[in-house]
């Protein structure tokens, strides 16, 4: 306590302290006013202009066909955990090799160097083709007609 009565104000800085209006401002009191509006008329609202309604009930429930698909789904989930591994043969397990051999390459790579060379046009020569369409003579055409 005697701290506090030795303190120096002096070190201390000026402020202003400003007040806080604790009223509500004019949209808050609209807004109130609004939802006791509401509130009201739903309150005096005439119940008797309402309508009876029957509701249904729905039945949450799965169905047979979905029970007997679930049996069944149950059912060879149990038979695979349960199967019996004792009654299998052992196989050891072959690697085969798909790919081709040195050998198959090679042949492959000379076919088709053939069916390049073929391809190619550079030693060919720009050739016409003329048809002839010979028409017999008249003796032949009589010969023709004696067979």
């Amino acid at each position: 306590m005697s701290e506090v009565s030795k303190f120096d104000k002096s070190n201390l800085k000026k402020t202003e302290t400003a007040e806080k209006n604790p009223l509500p401002d004019s949209e808050c009191i609209q807004g109130e006013r609004r939802h006791q509006e509401l509130q009201s008329n739903i309150e005096g609202m005439d119940h008797s202009k309402l309508k009876h309604v029957q509701t249904e009930e729905k039945n949450p429930l799965p169905g047979a066909d979905s029970i007997e698909f679930e049996r069944q789904h149950v059912g060879h989930i149990h038979a695979v955990e349960g199967f019996d591994k004792t009654g299998m043969k052992h196989v050891t397990p072959q690697e085969k090799n798909p790919l081709p051999s040195g050998d198959t390459i090679k042949q492959e790579k000379a076919q088709a160097a053939v069916l390049g060379e073929i391809g190619k046009p550079h030693d060919l020569k720009h050739a016409t083709t003329t048809e002839k369409n010979i028409l017999p003579t008249k003796a032949d055409i009589e010969q023709e007609k004696k067979k």
